[in-house]
C-alpha cells in the first residue's frame, strides 16, 4: 500500500542480481484474474 492508500498488483523478481518490481495495475480497477494473467505473461517473457 502506498502512503495515499492505493494498492497495486505487483510482482517482485530479480534481474542481473538486482531485485525489481513490476506493477500490473491498481486494485480494485484490475481484478485478480487479470493480474494473474499479466503475471503469467510476464513470467513467460522473462
Amino acid at each position: 500500500m502506498t502512503p495515499n492508500g492505493r494498492r497495486y498488483w505487483r510482482m517482485n523478481y530479480r534481474h542481473l542480481g538486482k531485485q525489481k518490481a513490476l506493477a500490473f495495475g491498481v486494485y480494485p480497477d484490475i481484478g485478480l484474474a487479470d493480474a494473474r494473467e499479466q503475471r503469467d505473461d510476464a513470467r513467460r517473457y522473462w
